[in-house]
Formats: C-alpha cells, structure tokens, sequence
C-alpha cells in the first residue's frame, strides 16, 4: 500500500484555495489539508459550506483529495457548534477533524498544560467526547495536535487528554517540531510508542533549535530532527493514515513544498516497503 503524502494548508496561508491544489498535483502529494485561505472562511458555518463545496470541486478538477480540515474548538466553534458542523463535514467527504483546544482560565488567559487543573482536563475532555461521539456516527477522526498554548502541547499532556475522553475517534494528531519547540528533550521514538494505535494524523516539518529559541525556516531534510528514524518508529508502531507536510517559515512556500515533496516521498519508500 502507497503512504499517502498531504499539504498542510498552513505552507500557503494567504493564498488561493486553487493555487494550493494546483501546487499539490505538481509536486506529487496525494491530499490538501483544508485551512483558511485568502479565499477560504471555515467560519461561521453558512461560509463553511460554501468553502467546501468549493474544495470538493477543485479536489475533483485536480485529483487531489481534501479528507482533512482544521478548525479550532473554543473559538468560532464550540461542542454545541460543531455537532452542527460534523455532518457537513461528512457530506463533503472530510475523514480528520484537525484541531485545538482552547479553553480559557477565568481571568482570561488560554490553559496550557503547565498551569491546567484537574477540572481543566476534564472540562476539555468532556468536550471532546462530545463532540468524538457524533463524529463516530459520521466516520471522522478527531485528531487533537500537540501544539503550542494549548491544554495538549506536551505529548504528556495530551495522552491525559485522551485518556480521559476516551473516545474511539478521538486521537493524537503529532507535530513532531512542535512538541521539540515546548520541551527540546522530548524523545520522539517514545512518544510514538506511547502513542501506538492512537495517533490519527500528523503534521511534520522541521527545525533548527539556539539557545534564543527556534527557525523553522528550513526545508524538511535540513532541519535537527531526524525523520527517517521518525517515520520508521511511525510505520512500525502500525499508523497508516497521512503523511503531512507543512512549512511555517516566511520563504516562497513553493520553493519548501516542491523540495518536502520529494524527500518525504524518498522517505516513505525507505520506511514502508512492506506496507
């Protein structure tokens, strides 16, 4: 079985939903994760449909998929908002809810796992069984990523998370820079271990770490994280969902995507020869 490779719609913030598919034929890669573009709005629910009506057509022009979509819990979209969105996303062929979680502490500021309580975990969890419970019936992941300022930044604390939902749709979506970016002594190949059977998505770029903070302008294969080993401890762990590519620097977007491309794709072939 072919590894599937996605763009993450991140790589081409700001720009057109049909240049983005257009790029993702290009250069190889199999699905778009759906974002809000500069003619995109993921909210509130009546553009929502329109967006992907819109993605559904360009997936067709240019057979490229678009099974995935990010949208944010706690924003625009709450439980109660997102049992109304779930069907559409079903009806336009979305599989992967990508998401945060943004929860808000009374004076305001967003909960992050160094400061969350007990109650925070589970006002969270329950929000994300829920919502996992509906999109069960409607056959899509929930895919939680860990990422910066949010309750689940630390692959720590987002197993608690899971743990607590406990939801079969419910999972882990992995940044692997991200989680370097909180805790720079986070040992992937662990994570993934720990994570085994649970991880429904994950998004991978790369980075460089000093001691002021980091660049993750760098394309995929010139960054400090080793992906073969990365992708090989994914594969042998049993995940076979998507493969995502996303680039976060302020360079040409094409210029990383189309040089990601290829060295991911070199990458697969070497990690899933037996898939």
């Amino acid at each position: 079985m072919k590894a599937k490779m996605c763009l993450v719609g991140y790589t081409y913030r700001g720009y057109e939903t049909e240049y983005v598919f257009k790029k993702a034929k290009e250069y190889g890669f199999d699905s778009v994760e759906l974002r809000d573009f500069s003619d995109m709005d993921l909210t509130p629910i009546h553009s929502l449909k329109k967006s992907l009506e819109k993605a559904k057509e360009l997936s067709s022009k240019y057979d490229v998929e678009a099974p995935v979509t990010f949208m944010p819990i706690g924003n625009a979209y709450g439980d109660k908002e997102m049992l109304q969105v779930l069907p559409l996303l079903a009806e336009n062929d979305i599989s992967i809810l990508h998401t945060h979680i943004y929860s808000l502490k009374s004076d305001s500021r967003t909960i992050v796992s160094a400061d969350a309580s007990e109650e925070d975990y589970r006002n969270a969890a329950n929000m994300l069984r829920t919502i996992g419970d509906e999109a069960e019936d409607h056959n899509i992941t929930v895919a939680v990523e860990t990422h910066m300022g949010t309750i689940h930044d630390t692959s720590s604390s987002l197993i608690r998370l899971l743990q607590y939902a406990d939801c079969k749709v419910v999972k882990a979506s992995l940044d692997f820079a991200n989680l370097l970016i909180v805790n720079r002594h986070e040992n992937l190949l662990a994570t993934i271990r720990r994570l085994a059977g649970k991880v429904g998505y994950t998004h991978i770029k790369n980075c460089r770490f000093y001691p002021w903070g980091h660049d993750w302008g760098v394309p995929l294969q010139l960054g400090e994280i080793n992906y073969f080993k990365v992708l090989k401890e994914l594969v042998d762990s049993g995940y076979s969902g998507l493969f995502a590519t996303e680039y976060c620097g302020g360079g040409d977007p094409d210029a990383f995507a189309s040089m990601d491309a290829v060295y991911l794709r070199s990458l697969l072939n070497r990690v899933t020869e037996k898939m």
